[in-house]
């Protein structure tokens, strides 16, 4: 930095000299002795003042009086200079010819008045001191009426007058410098506060050069220069400078320096913290050991071209490595510093915390991806549930003898419906759009549900199983089923995990989640919720295995021996309640896993039909052909008319037989349009719709609501594959049949739904 002055100095216009070398020390014209005197100074950092003959930019020659200012940072050492520079030029020919000769001065005196009383901004002075303490003014020129506000005759007369206005915190300093040039002959050279006669406070200069006399007085020949302004530029640059360090020490963002060969001379402590260390720590660190590997492969490159020049700045989102092995994702912008050749300095790095934004990234790809999966897994399953509904439908109506060799086949047949049923289900599950029946379970029947399915085995593998639950811990609001079926899977997984034996850890808590609590999961919403644990002691798991844990189809396990559906179910399950899972593991060190379901509540149940078929439990066994049958099933006391509408045509075929033999009178649709058209033509005698909720041209949801419309008594019972959720808020829903069904459920779900109706009017 260049000020104004400076170009009138020297004829230097502040572009040409901003980041180019100290020029004054350069030139065959300025005396070694003095050069080196500056170079002493820079080395050893220390405050330099000295006379300097110079050259203005047209080739005039001027002195300058130079003080060298070291500005310390922080960290130790200097931060910068600051060179202050005033001309001094008239002054060093007024102590030219101060130091002529007495004759020369009595011959000159005339000159030299007129010389002092043109000084701009000071005067000159002539003192005689017969002792350290005995100082009088033997001439003062006319400009001290200019500082002081009192013509120069005042000090003549009364010499104690100067010292009287000195400021009190800076006369000792003044007296101490008076001796030490009175007794030693040294140069009387001083800055300090004084005011004027009327009290207006302001900064001096002062300079002279003793000599002893033959009788023993010394005199001093100097100058009184005004420096109230160059003091109070100093003032602002320190403040400025004390500003920046502020500015540089609190700011959120992390600073930080390197040099050419990328290692850290200075950061801040926002910087530090973000590396986990203190700044201390960090200075000689080079920037590949903070960086991780991966993320150094990418910068590199960026930090080769701010060398050589080809660009100025980059920008990079990366990983940093702190001591403990964490790491932490910064945004870092990085700008080249070059000196004067553009040769690259320094880089100078900004960097920014992000990993909380990233992680939450990765979370919000995570359930992209696994919402993705899940309608492709959701549609999968509803093209499965209306084929597993036809195949166990057909099967129901088959009727043979007792003794009949084909009964055994069949019921194999049945069997392996029911298992595709169980995996339609973990798909659905998956996809969080399973059927629940939600009810309030205690933790305690939850947990004796796995202690009983799993004690032969604990006993045979040395396993011990333990069950803590809080005393304050109450029920949740859960599906048993699906809440078993979530326990269950992660018991086997850790049982799997203890080959050798070890304790499987059953555990029930209370928690509740307030807005904006940063110590919990993203996906938790405030409410009371019991945190269901189950954790062992087994082989732990890496933080790559963690990351891909809940992928639907990932598996650790040999192929045959897991589809890699299970952990992938169990997150659907408790999403599909309202709540989220957290897994906490590592190598060696075993597993937990916490389900976090919301705590069931006091109040009353539903109005709706919930009609669970027979596959969707997968401990229920299924009873061979034809010894549940739809003649098995009361008839309905009047003859009613239902609305079967369904898109697959062979479940159609089943629900107009099964009705039929019911005794019910059955109209038929293939899709939601054509049941609209259908009860438009036939509303005066349809009591009762049963339709399925996905089908093509219009969903069952959007085709009861026109429905709804011609007549808004109308009543339906949806038949889907998906969660009582789906239907809600549809007014006119008396429930659900879930799919598959059996033909006895189809019969006793629409029964079931003619009274309801009747009941409620």
């Amino acid at each position: 930095y260049a000020n104004d002055a400076y170009t009138r100095l020297t004829g230097y216009n502040a572009h040409e000299v901003v980041g180019q070398p100290f020029r004054d020390v350069a030139g065959d014209e300025i005396d070694p002795a003095v050069r080196q005197g500056i170079l002493d100074a820079f080395n050893c950092e220390r405050l330099h003042q000295v006379e300097l003959w110079r050259r203005h930019k047209d080739g005039t020659g001027y002195w300058v009086d130079l003080s060298l200012v070291p500005i310390p940072s922080q960290a130790g050492g200097v931060a910068h200079w600051v060179a202050i520079q005033r001309d001094a030029t008239e002054r060093k020919r007024t102590e030219e010819s101060l130091r002529a000769s007495e004759e020369q001065l009595r011959t000159s005196e005339e000159r030299l008045r007129l010389i002092g009383d043109n000084l701009p901004a000071g005067a000159i002075y002539h003192i005689v001191a017969h002792s350290e303490f005995d100082v009088r003014f033997a001439y003062v020129s006319a400009g001290v009426e200019r500082i002081f506000g009192f013509p120069p005759g005042v000090m003549l007369e009364d010499p104690e007058l100067v010292y009287r206005l000195i400021h009190p915190d800076d006369l000792n300093k003044v007296r101490a410098a008076q001796r030490d040039s009175h007794r030693d002959l040294t140069p009387f050279d001083v800055e300090f506060r004084t005011h004027t006669i009327a009290g207006e406070m302001f900064w001096v200069h002062c300079r002279s050069m003793p000599r002893r006399l033959a009788d023993g007085r010394t005199e001093r020949y100097g100058v009184i220069l005004d420096v109230t302004e160059r003091k109070r530029a100093e003032e602002a640059l320190r403040r400025s400078e004390e500003m920046f360090r502020g500015i540089f020490e609190s700011t959120a963002a992390g600073i930080s320096l390197a040099d050419n060969s990328g290692r850290f001379l200075s950061c801040n402590p926002a910087f530090a913290a973000n590396l986990g260390r203190s700044v201390e720590q960090v200075i000689g660190l080079r920037i590949v050991e903070v960086t991780h590997p991966d993320d150094w492969k990418a910068q590199q490159p960026l930090v080769d071209e701010l060398r050589s020049g080809v660009r100025e700045r980059f920008a990079i989102t990366k990983r940093y490595l702190r001591p403990d092995g964490e790491t932490v994702w910064g945004e870092l912008s990085v700008a080249a510093i070059r000196g004067p050749d553009r040769e690259f300095r320094y880089g100078l790095g900004v960097s920014i915390d992000v990993t909380a934004r990233r992680r939450l990234e990765e979370q919000l790809q995570e359930a992209r991806k696994l919402e993705a999966v899940g309608r492709l897994a959701g549609g999968i399953a509803h093209d499965f549930n209306n084929l597993l509904t036809g195949m166990i439908g057909h099967l129901s109506l088959v009727q043979l003898p007792a003794d009949d060799p084909n009964r055994g086949h069949l019921a194999a047949i049945d069997q392996a419906a029911m298992r595709a049923a169980d995996l339609t289900r973990k798909l659905l599950g998956f996809a969080r759009r399973s059927q629940i029946v939600p009810m309030p379970v205690s933790p305690r029947e939850a947990f004796d549900g796995i202690v009983k399915a799993f004690r032969r085995r604990a006993e045979e593998g040395r396993v011990h199983i333990a069950a803590k639950i809080a005393a304050d811990c109450g029920s949740i609001l859960a599906d048993p089923v699906l809440l078993h079926q979530a326990l269950l899977d992660l018991s086997l997984n850790s049982f799997e995990a203890m080959p050798e034996g070890g304790t499987l850890t059953l555990t029930a808590s209370p928690l509740v989640v307030v807005e904006n609590d940063a110590t919990v999961c993203p996906e938790a919403r405030p409410g009371a919720y019991v945190r269901l644990s189950v954790a062992d002691t087994g082989s732990g798991m890496t933080e790559a295995v963690r990351g891909q844990l809940f992928e639907p189809f990932f598996t650790t396990k040999e192929a045959g021996k897991g589809k890699g559906l299970g952990l992938a179910m169990v997150r659907g399950i408790v999403k599909q309640h309202g709540g989220w899972v957290e897994c906490h593991s590592s190598p060696m060190a075993g597993t937990r896993f916490d389900l976090h379901f919301a705590a069931a509540a006091t109040g009353g149940s539903g109005s709706r039909l919930m009609h669970v078929g027979s596959a969707v439990d997968a401990l229920t066994v299924t009873p061979s052909p034809t010894e549940t049958t739809v003649t098995d099933a009361l008839p309905d006391p009047a003859l009613r008319t239902i609305l079967f509408v369904d898109d697959d045509e062979m479940i159609r075929k089943i629900g107009r037989t099964v009705l039929d033999k019911a005794g019910y009178r059955v109209l038929q649709a293939q899709d939601g349009l054509e049941a609209v058209n259908v009860f438009a033509r036939e509303r005066g005698r349809i009591d009762l719709i049963v339709m399925d909720m996905t089908m093509p041209r219009l969903s069952g949801r959007d085709a009861f609501r026109q429905i709804a419309r011609i007549a808004p008594n109308a009543r339906v019972l949806f038949s889907s594959g998906f969660s009582p959720e789906d239907i809600a808020d549809i007014e006119g829903s008396v429930g659900l049949l879930s799919k598959p069904y059996r033909p006895p459920e189809l019969v006793a779900a629409v029964r079931d739904a003619l009274a309801l109706m009747a009941v409620v009017g």
